[in-house]
């Protein structure tokens, strides 16, 4: 079986792993995700939706750019409202 393979933008193993089943669910392959330490380049703690989602898109693009032989690359980025 062919592995779908995704570069997530966080070294966090609960975040791995929900990634994880989320993919294996939407492509019932089997799925390897490749943890990879990146700065979101934003704040701290972000604060709105625009930068929380800044972030996330640095990450996932940090991400591809660190791992570009994946299927996808993630990031994720959680923030106050």
């Amino acid at each position: 079986m062919e592995k779908v393979k995704i570069a997530l933008g966080s070294s966090n193993d609960d975040k791995a792993n929900i990634l994880k089943e989320t993919f294996a669910d939407l492509f019932k392959k089997e799925i390897k995700v490749i943890k990879v330490s990146v700065a979101s380049k934003i704040s701290d703690q972000p604060i709105g939706e625009r930068e929380t989602l800044q972030g996330a898109i640095n990450r996932a693009r940090a991400a591809f750019a660190k791992q570009p032989g994946v299927c996808f690359a993630v990031g994720l980025e959680g923030g106050r409202y």
